[in-house]
């Protein structure tokens, strides 16, 4: 997965590793703190691709929350 923000009007991206796995224990996640500029947004991109017989099924949460500085 690919999260993308403009900071200082510069953009910016983070990207994980590709997941290889084909089953329910395959997991990805993390923790990013971001500084964005106010007027843009943060935005989200995966991809999909199946091995095998049975196609992959997969969940993917974003949660983006505000902190104080």
């Amino acid at each position: 997965m690919t999260i993308s923000w403009t900071e200082g009007a510069i953009a910016q991206s983070q990207t994980g590793a590709a997941l290889t796995g084909n089953t329910t224990t395959t997991v990805q996640w993390g923790t990013l703190i971001l500084r964005l500029d106010e007027t843009t947004p943060i935005s989200y991109a995966t991809t999909y691709g199946s091995v095998g017989a049975q196609a992959m099924v997969y969940d993917l949460d974003v949660v983006a929350e505000q902190l104080a500085l």
